[in-house]
């Protein structure tokens, strides 16, 4: 095979990759606890509300703070040393469950992933996790990151490997102090 065949193979194959990861983190958001309300998995808001500076975070069926604005690009070069894209956010604030997914400058596949989630009939995804002291109301890392409990929202980040407990614990003080 050719070097440039075997280039383009690659290309192909990263690509079906990305685009399966895709598929599945829209499954995933379409069967989170509680379900996805009226908004399409994988459904990009233009406009997102956000709360209105009064919300208590009660978390309750209301409107929740849109998640791209808690973390900005700027935050994550800090963190991770390279530039990021914008957040794209997926789902709705009036859902039980949305999500606002990074990828660093000049990729296609998301490199962190911040979700706010009603708690709700799920509970609180820090039952049995490892603690972890200095951040939100109570926080942990549990079975898909770092659960932070902020009110009655569990802002859950997760990032790809190679992203570390200590950055994913400073991201999130800067995340809950947004809320």
């Amino acid at each position: 095979m050719t070097d440039k065949r075997r280039c383009t193979t690659h290309r192909v194959l990263a690509t079906t990759i990305a685009a399966g990861l895709a598929l599945v983190l829209a499954a995933c958001t379409a069967a989170a606890p509680g379900g996805a309300g009226s908004a399409s998995a994988g459904a990009v808001e233009s406009a997102p509300p956000t709360a209105s500076a009064g919300d208590t975070g009660s978390g309750q069926g209301g409107t929740k703070p849109d998640p791209c604005t808690l973390l900005e690009p700027a935050d994550l070069e800090a963190q991770f040393g390279t530039a990021f894209q914008p957040g794209v956010l997926v789902g709705t604030t009036t859902a039980p469950h949305v999500e606002c997914q990074w990828a660093k400058e000049g990729g296609f596949t998301s490199w962190l992933n911040l979700a706010l989630d009603d708690l709700g009939s799920a509970g609180w995804g820090c039952l049995a996790g490892e603690p972890v002291s200095g951040v939100g109301d109570e926080a942990c890392f549990g079975d898909v990151g770092l659960h932070v409990r902020h009110g009655a929202w569990d802002l859950v980040l997760a990032g790809v490997e190679g992203v570390t407990k200590e950055q994913l614990i400073e991201l999130a003080k800067v995340a809950d102090s947004r809320l």
